[in-house]
Order: structure tokens, then C-alpha cells, then sequence
């Protein structure tokens, strides 16, 4: 018995296709996503950014999830895109020890809230949200 192909149609879902995005402020955008968010596709240019990546909670489950991650100094603070502040003050470029031993800018994951609240400071450029950031960030 030989089956012919042609009578079956086939159809190959694509279950959880999900992207990495990265977030930046309006300054260095490239393009806006759906909800009006700065985005960029540079590393170098990003300030937050979403990792997609699949839990294996469960053997059937096949969504894919998201790793949150921002950019923030030696002190553990979220990343000001936007310079209100004068060098004098600013304590991260100032201070001995984080500037020659911890000079570097890292991602540190986060839980979800604290990445939504960082992408929409980018958006809004509301010093408020930073201050919350940071707060919950310590």
C-alpha cells in the first residue's frame, strides 16, 4: 500500500516564538516596539534586555519565558541614560575603589517589575522610577 503526500496537509506550528529584545533610551532608539518602547538591536547600546529562554517545568510545557535583565554600576545601581546630574556629585565616577577596581557596567537579573518599571523610566525619563529602582534594587 503505498500513501500519497499529497493527500494530507500539514501544518507546523510554531509554539512560543519569542525573540530577544533590548531596550535603550530615546537617545540611541532605532526603531519603537508595539507598546512605544525604545529598542535597539547593539549590545553596546542597550540598557535592558529581555533573554528569551524555555523553563523546562514540565515536559509538555513549550512557552517560552523571559530572563530580565538591566544595566547597573559597581554600587548595584540601575543605569541613568539620562544626565542630570552633575560629575561632581555623581559618586560612581568619583569614588577610588569603583572607579580603578569595579569600573565596570553590568547586567543584573531582575525579577519582572522592577524591568518594567526600568523600561518605562527609558520611555518617560521619570527620575521617580529610578529612585524606586534603586531602592529595591539594594
Amino acid at each position: 500500500m503505498k500513501i500519497d503526500k499529497t493527500q494530507f496537509h500539514v501544518t507546523h506550528h510554531k509554539i512560543g516564538t519569542k525573540e530577544n529584545k533590548l531596550y535603550t533610551s530615546k537617545d540611541h532608539a532605532t526603531f519603537l516596539d508595539e507598546d512605544n518602547f525604545p529598542r535597539t538591536d547593539n549590545i553596546d547600546e542597550a540598557y535592558a534586555k529581555a533573554i528569551c529562554n524555555k523553563k523546562t517545568k514540565h515536559i509538555t510545557d513549550r512557552k517560552k519565558h523571559y530572563s530580565y535583565y538591566i544595566k547597573c554600576s559597581p554600587d548595584q545601581e540601575a543605569f541613568n541614560p539620562i544626565k542630570l546630574h552633575s560629575s561632581i556629585k555623581d559618586k560612581t565616577t568619583n569614588n577610588f575603589i569603583n572607579s580603578i577596581c569595579k569600573n565596570e557596567w553590568r547586567f543584573r537579573e531582575v525579577d519582572q517589575v522592577i524591568f518594567d518599571k526600568y523600561i518605562s523610566f527609558l520611555k518617560n525619563e521619570n527620575i521617580v522610577l529610578l529612585k524606586d529602582i534603586n531602592r529595591s534594587l539594594k
